[in-house]
């Protein structure tokens, strides 16, 4: 991960976007997109890369990193919607 960090860092300190690719696609919308963060785009493109020779796994990695780093959404996931009980 910090190979994808250290390119990230030198992709947003470029002042200019030559590769044209899905991380400088991300980089550009970081400012137009709350959502959008550091770690947020390195977990994906982190799971990208591993997604052609496992995609279960690297999917299911990805995942549980991303639950990991906002529990909140994995409460939201676990509450059923009908009974508002915890599963």
């Amino acid at each position: 991960m910090s190979m994808l960090r250290k390119i990230f860092k030198e992709r947003i300190n470029s002042p200019k976007r030559h590769f044209e690719d899905l991380l400088d696609l991300a980089i550009n919308d970081m400012d137009k997109e709350k959502f959008l963060s550091e770690d947020l785009i390195i977990n994906v493109v982190f799971g990208l890369l591993f997604a052609s020779f496992d995609s279960i796994s690297s999917a299911l990695s990805l995942t549980l990193n991303l639950l990991a780093e906002h529990p909140a959404v994995l409460q939201e996931l676990t509450v059923c919607k009908c009974t508002r009980t915890f599963f």
